[in-house]
């Protein structure tokens, strides 16, 4: 009993000179003899720090004291942010943010960018505790993605710039003491030139097309459009006397069921002069169209009548959506005959957005491009 109450009265003593050595400073010993410093930032909120601003361990009481001064210093200069946010808690914010200053196409982009290759990835992080080591290690997931051939490093570099807006946002806000992104560079981009159509391959893809796809496959490879394009001519803009089709617009991306349409990439609209052949083809589709009384509203390329689903009984007439052509393995493929012609077992490569006009063939006649 004596023994208990012993130890009991050292423990006591113990705890009396724990206090005496603590005192209002906030500054408290830890067990392993280095030294603790506790303080509040602007917002009230409580915060600790075990070392000195410029990272040396506390091991004396004159040194946390000092380290104090400096942090309280470096607090109410606000040159210093204290806080725990994550950047999965922060993103919402800044999106809404970013979507009064972006265009439809930029936020989407924006969307996609923060889904899958941001917060995947840096979404359980504190956003303070963000550095150069962290962007660097970000960057190098992305560029794993790119050797395995999930990813372009054009993409990565504008998840990249996503990435940049944020951390200013963050910054500009006092979630951030600095922008750790604009110091890590972006990804290498190689120039390799895509494959294109070869003369031989032409007739071949026309081939694998359904009749239904086909006058929009010839006018992809005669005129070089972008996919967003071609699906966006209207009636107006075929002028079969001259043989030119007009580029004033593509479609805009929109997740509604609202067609819309904005300015071309670039905003430059174009003239494409075309051959004989798709002015013949276009000319027949147009005819066929009349003669079944099929209303088109303008558009120059419809999509057919949906038998069945939610789309059934729909009488407007509607454009072709690029999503239609871009589903399946193949992503990348930006012509509608990309189901036909994976069916055929043929190895002709798709052309690109915005490839060039194809040279003159046996059964295919040069186009060439002017601008206004």
């Amino acid at each position: 009993m004596r023994s208990n109450k012993a130890a009991l009265a050292a423990q006591i003593q113990a705890l009396q000179a724990q206090l005496e050595a603590e005192d209002e400073s906030g500054v408290y010993e830890e067990p392993n003899g280095f030294w603790r410093i506790v303080l509040r930032d602007p917002n009230g909120r409580q915060t600790s720090r075990r070392r000195a601003p410029d990272g040396s361990r506390l091991a004396s009481r004159e040194q946390a004291v000092i380290a104090k001064g400096q942090w309280e210093t470096a607090l109410a200069s606000r040159t210093l942010v204290i806080g725990r946010e994550r950047f999965d808690a922060l993103w919402p914010g800044y999106q809404r943010a970013a979507k009064a200053e972006m265009t439809a196409g930029a936020w989407a982009d924006l969307r996609t960018h923060g889904t899958k290759r941001l917060l995947p990835y840096l979404g359980e992080t504190q956003v303070n505790r963000w550095s150069y080591a962290v962007i660097e290690h970000w960057r190098g997931d992305m560029y794993e993605l790119v050797e395995a051939g999930d990813l372009a490093p054009k993409t990565a570099n504008n998840a990249r710039i996503a990435l940049m807006g944020f951390c200013k946002w963050a910054v500009r806000n006092g979630e951030m003491a600095f922008n750790p992104v604009a110091e890590v560079a972006p990804l290498r981009v190689d120039d390799v030139e895509r494959p294109y159509l070869q003369l031989r391959q032409i007739n071949r893809y026309f081939d694998g097309c359904s009749p239904t796809y086909l006058p929009l496959a010839r006018t992809l490879v005669g005129t070089g459009a972008r996919i967003s394009e071609a699906i966006a001519f209207k009636v107006g803009d075929f002028d079969a006397l001259a043989g030119t089709l007009t580029v004033n617009r593509q479609l805009a991306r929109d997740t509604t069921d609202t067609i819309t349409t904005k300015e071309t990439k670039g905003k430059k609209r174009r003239v494409v002069y075309i051959g004989s052949d798709l002015v013949a083809v276009l000319q027949d589709m147009l005819a066929v169209r009349r003669e079944h009384g099929i209303e088109d509203d303008g558009w120059l390329f419809l999509v057919p009548p949906p038998r069945r689903g939610r789309y059934a009984t729909r009488t407007e007439p509607r454009p072709r959506t690029a999503r239609r052509f871009m589903t399946g393995t193949n992503t990348r493929c930006r012509t509608p005959a990309s189901r036909t012609s994976r069916c055929t077992g043929s190895d002709i490569p798709r052309p690109r957005r915005g490839c060039r006009p194809v040279a003159r063939s046996s059964s295919f006649e040069r186009s060439s491009v002017t601008r206004p």
